[in-house]
């Protein structure tokens, strides 16, 4: 003996009945929950596209003004470095004429 169940003779579900349960109400809750927090996390995340762009136009001014300053100190060096090598220049010749003036001062005497 075989009993065969149709889908007519199945019980259905009571919708409505499911709809009011508590449980289906914290489901609902906790759902309504779940897109508030993801529309407050695309909200944030928004803000840090915004923040981080911001931080790139930064970024780059202080980069532009970086390599300005880099520049710049490149020249104070070879500045520099010719005045250290002009005073060198200076002081061997100085010293030049100490000896030259103490050797014609000992050959005076």
């Amino acid at each position: 003996m075989t009993i065969s169940i149709s889908p007519e003779d199945s019980p259905r579900p009571d919708i409505e009945a499911q709809s009011n349960s508590p449980a289906m109400t914290m489901l609902t809750t906790q759902f309504d929950l779940l897109i508030a927090a993801v529309k407050e996390l695309n909200v944030t995340m928004v803000a840090q596209k915004s923040t981080m762009d911001d931080m790139k136009a930064t970024m780059e001014s202080q980069k532009t003004i970086a390599e300005s300053q880099t520049n710049a100190a490149e020249g104070m060096k070879k500045t520099l470095e010719a005045q250290s090598l002009k005073f060198d220049i200076l002081t061997k010749d100085a010293e030049k004429g100490k000896s030259n003036t103490l050797c014609h001062a000992l050959a005076r005497s």
